[in-house]
This record gives structure tokens, sequence and C-alpha cells, in this order.
């Protein structure tokens, strides 16, 4: 087993770590060397999640799977410390953590809190196992960043559900094979009353994705139609009117999970960022580096707050993980700012055949997605005002 030296000493909180937490550390990096993770080319959907998911399997098999969750469904139960040892080694070597984060970071704790025995049975192994590709089917295209302005109805028809509707913005719809989807059940419903959360087989007849080519070449995101597609009603999770607290419990564990994962990987870069500082010659962007690490710092202490925060009270939970959310995407601006007045129009003009620089280039480009993905800073300040500071809706 090597010797730990720790990339992520220099940010707070290093100190607290257990003998459990460091000897973990040593176990996955070994196995990281070993192993590494293929290169996840957002240009190359298909084959990129093809490699990742196998990558997975290799991962879980070596006994470090991704879902925090019992054994007896493929994970591994873990401490705030190691899911946070765990997000940034991988991002130390580049391994892309959110690469089915719907099944791992969504599906896998909304699962554990309000599925049944039998659902957990079906879905979470092969999640943990990295055989199953999840999307979300949550927005939609009138709705806003207004998550229960949902038209889309999932009627029940006996023992099946019929589905109409459209829903956008869904990461990897097109490659998935299951979706978790919100609907309204009771036809005339209006805001949080009426809503069913459920899963959906991606491949069943009546739905049609249609990719959305993004500013930055990839097609990530789709826009999925469904013309009475029938779901069986074994498909959802807790009763038909429980979807505003599932979704509400969704969101929370899927900005938790960005919070650590969008810090790790900010981490990683802002290494990258100094040294390409020293390579430039240049003592000019000191400031600019602090003011990076400096919130760099604070995102750590506040995703693992969120992380220990499950038993919190529920508005309050959303609230901090709106704040985790809120951060992650000003870092995201704040990291691809100092790097474009580093590189000029180097970050821009690449040659298509130099992968890495196509990669920087549509880092850049897409950096001010997080601004929106997951719900807009303003839909983030709305929960901070409500569930923290206690203000009354206007």
């Amino acid at each position: 087993m090597s010797t730990v030296s720790e990339p992520f000493d220099n940010f707070p909180g290093t100190y607290a770590w257990d003998v459990d937490e460091r000897s973990f550390r040593a176990e996955i990096r070994d196995y990281l060397t070993q192993d590494p993770a293929p290169i996840f080319d957002r240009f190359d959907l298909k084959t990129s999640l093809a490699e990742m998911l196998a990558w997975h399997r290799r991962l879980a098999a070596a006994g470090f799977p991704l879902p925090n969750c019992p054994t007896e469904f493929g994970g591994r139960p873990r401490s705030v410390g190691m899911q946070l040892v765990q997000a940034e080694e991988m991002a130390a070597v580049g391994a892309n953590f959110a690469v089915n984060i719907v099944g791992i970071s969504m599906l896998t704790p909304l699962l554990m809190a309000l599925g049944s025995a039998e659902q957990q049975a079906r879905w979470l192994p092969p999640v943990a196992h990295g055989e199953e590709l999840w999307c979300q089917l949550f927005s939609e295209p009138e709705a806003g960043s207004d998550l229960f302005g949902m038209r889309t109805t999932a009627i029940i028809d006996g023992a099946d559900l019929r589905v109409t509707g459209q829903k956008i913005w869904s990461s990897t719809a097109e490659h998935a094979d299951f979706g978790l989807m919100l609907a309204r059940t009771e036809p005339g419903s209006t805001g949080r009353r009426g809503i069913g959360c459920f899963v959906v087989d991606m491949k069943s007849p009546g739905i049609d994705v249609r990719p959305i080519k993004q500013m930055g070449g990839s097609t990530e995101f789709a826009e999925v139609f469904f013309d009475d597609v029938t779901v069986p009603v074994a498909n959802l999770i807790g009763t038909p009117g429980d979807g505003a607290d599932a979704a509400l419990k969704v969101l929370a564990a899927e900005r938790s999970g960005l919070a650590m994962g969008s810090y790790a990987v900010f981490a990683a870069q802002f290494q990258e960022l100094v040294r390409l500082c020293a390579s430039r010659g240049t003592s000019g962007h000191r400031h600019a580096l602090a003011k990076l690490w400096e919130a760099l710092a604070v995102q750590r202490l506040n995703a693992i707050r969120q992380a220990g925060a499950e038993t919190e009270e529920p508005t309050r939970v959303m609230a901090l993980a709106a704040a985790g959310k809120l951060r992650g995407g000003t870092l995201s601006v704040m990291m691809q700012d100092l790097r474009a007045e580093l590189l000029g129009m180097e970050i821009a003009a690449v040659d298509p055949s130099d992968q890495a620089a196509a990669l920087v280039s549509e880092r850049f480009v897409s950096s001010l997605g997080l601004s929106l993905g997951g719900g807009t800073h303003q839909m983030q300040r709305n929960a901070i005002a409500e569930g923290l500071l206690k203000m009354p809706r206007s």
C-alpha cells in the first residue's frame, strides 16, 4: 500500500480524518493507480458512458462501489469522511463522478427512504454494479424553474399508469435504461398536490428522446416526449400523492452530491491552475488564486455539513443543499474566468483532434450551466431564505 501524501491537505478539515478514513484513502488511491478511469469524452457519449459504466463495475468489484447503501444492495456504507475521500481521490485522477449520478446520488437515497423491499432489490444492485444507467425526468419546457409547475400526466388505469407529456434537460436520457420521473396522477391538480414519483423503462413504446446540441458541441441533454406510455403502478415510489415529498428528497440528495462532487473536481482543477500560473511565469494572479482557495475551503466544509444533515428538518436540509449548489455554480464561473485570463483565446481556439484542449474549451463554454442546472441560483436563494433565514414568502 502506498504512502499517502494528501493533495487536499491545504483545505481545512483534514485534521479530522480518523484511522479508517486515512486507510480508505490509501486503499482507493492504490486501486485508482492500478486501474485508471477512462477519459470521459462528452463529444462521444455512447462510447464514454459504456466505458465509464464498465469501470464502475470494476470499481465495485474491487470494494469501492459508489452508492452509499447497505452491502446487500451492492453498495458500501461509508462515513461522511469516506464519501469525501472517494470524491477527492476520483477527482484527482480525472474520474467522472457525475456519470450515473441519478442512480447513485438520487435514486439510491430515495429508494432507501421510500422504496419498497422489491424496488430496492430490483433497482439498487444494478446501479451499484454499474449495469444500468439512469436519467432524471423532472423539468418541463413551460415550467421554468418551478418544479411543481409540471403538466405531464400519469393517469392510473387499473394496474398501469398512462403517461403523456414532455420533459426537458434530461442528462444522458438518450442512452439511459431507466428514468426517475414526476407527473400528475390527479388530473387538474396544481402545485405540490397530486404528483406521483415513479420509475419508467426508457425503452417503453411511446417514448421519443430527442438530443439537444449544446453550445459546447456535446449532446448530453435531451427532451423526452411521452405519448400514452404504459408504466406499471408497481413502479410508483410511495403512494400516488407522495411525489412532491419524493422530489424534495431527490433534489436535496442531488444538490448534496453536486456540492461534494463539484468541490472535489474544482479542488483538483485548482492544482492545475496553480501549475498553469507558475508555467506562465506570472505572480499577478495570486489574489485570484487566494479567493479561489477561500471559496473551495468553504465549499469543502459545506459539503461535509450537508452530507451529515440528513436527519435535520427537511426545509433546512434543502436550504443547506441550496447553499452548496449556489457556491458550486459560483465556483465554476470563478475557475473558468481565471483559466480564460491565463489562456486567452487558447481556451476556445483548439484543434478538434486535441481531445484535452477540446475538453478545456467545453468546460469554459459550459461553465455557466451550473447556475441553471438542478435549479437556478434564484431558486437556491429562495430555499436558503425559507429554510435557514426563516423569511416569509412574499
